[in-house]
This record gives C-alpha cells, structure tokens and sequence, in this order.
C-alpha cells in the first residue's frame, strides 16, 4: 500500500506538473547543502539524511531542465531541521520544519538574482499528504511525511521561479 502511495503520488505530480513548467524559468542546475552535522538530534539526522538529493530530484520534475547557458542555477542551503512526532504536534510541543536559503542565480544577468528565506512546516505540507493520513495519530517521522515536507519545500522553491 505503502509503495502504491508513493507510485500514485509521483505520477500525479509528473501528469500535473509538465504544463506548469512551461511557465517557468528553465533550470540549468540545482545545488542542495545540508548541514546534517549541525543537527544535534541523532535521530532527526537519520531522518533528514538524505534531504539533499531528495529535495534536488524533487525540484527537477517540477521544472524544465535546460543545458542553456542562459537557464537559471537554484542553489539552497538548509540551515534549520526539526522533528516532531504527531503528539507533539497535535499539543503544540514541537513542530516539524524544514528551513533554508535560496538563491536563483541568473548567470547572464545577475540583476535578476533572486534570493530569499523558505521555511515549510506542517501546515504546508498537508495537502501533500495522501488523501485520509492523519497526521495527529501518525508519528510525523514516517517516510510518507517526509515525502509530503520535501515536496512542500520543492513547490515553494517551484513557485518562485516565474
């Protein structure tokens, strides 16, 4: 069930996305930095461990690649992770979130650089989430979560880039 969650998910965004991309600045590279030494919580480093080529693949099939030297580069670097469960979300003990920088790098015209501060939490990632999963009862460290968190950062990224 679990992997035809994710199936359906994928091929959704891939099926809903390729008309979107047309709108939107060609991409020549994504850089993604994630300082997961800096995370003092060993198990939230466990969990984000592999933040960076998730969150770089995430962005790619949402925008139009482009070998073009006039195609923008999108570098990010997180700087702030955490990790709630669904209890201390429900009681507002703790939140998850994912927290970096971007730069949108225009190598012809750096005039038109653009950067910024993006921060998802739970409520951005919710209408992510499959249809029913109820994250107040799950523990918001489950693999379906995190998919929901990158992708949630990736669409805010995805967004900017008109």
């Amino acid at each position: 069930m679990f992997r035809t969650s994710i199936a359906a998910f994928l091929m959704a965004t891939a099926v809903a996305f390729p008309s979107f991309a047309q709108d939107l600045k060609p991409v020549r590279e994504v850089e993604v930095t994630v300082d997961t030494a800096g995370i003092a919580n060993p198990q939230a480093a466990a969990y984000w461990g592999t933040l960076q080529d998730d969150l770089k693949a995430s962005i790619l099939t949402k925008v139009a690649p482009s070998d073009d030297e006039a195609a923008v580069v999108v570098k990010i670097r997180i700087d702030d992770v955490s990790l709630a469960n669904g209890f201390q979300e429900k009681l507002g003990l703790g939140e998850t979130t994912l927290t970096g920088n971007v730069l949108v790098q225009d190598d012809m015209n750096h005039t038109k650089d653009d950067a910024y501060d993006l921060t998802v939490d739970v409520n951005a990632a919710k209408p992510l989430l499959p249809a029913g999963y109820d994250f107040t009862a799950a523990d918001a460290d489950t693999k379906v979560y995190y998919n929901a968190m990158v992708n949630a950062f990736a669409d805010g990224v995805v967004t900017r880039l008109k």
